[in-house]
């Protein structure tokens, strides 16, 4: 996922419009600030796996408040995301 977003950044410049697939129109500043998003989820996603936390235990930690912050904008609240992430997480090591 950050990944993509990170792939995306090296191929536009900074003129160009961003259709996403949800959301308003956007730049390439505003693909900046979501895969610097991606990548502070997955981070946070991947200490609580490390540490052998539950999807319940994970939801009610501190940490997550950042990821509150962040996705409870979209389309997607926070704890679909955190939901979603697990789920496809947890299957895989970290």
């Amino acid at each position: 996922m950050a990944g993509d977003a990170e792939l995306l950044l090296k191929s536009v410049e900074g003129s160009t419009r961003i259709i996403p697939g949800h959301g308003p129109l956007a730049s390439k500043v505003d693909l900046r600030v979501y895969a610097d998003m991606l990548a502070a989820c997955l981070e946070i996603m991947n200490q609580q796996l490390r540490a052998g936390r539950t999807l319940d235990q994970i939801a009610g930690r501190a940490t997550v408040q950042d990821i509150r912050r962040q996705v409870g904008k979209g389309f997607m609240n926070a704890e679909q995301w955190i939901k979603l992430n697990y789920a496809g997480m947890a299957k895989q090591p970290a």
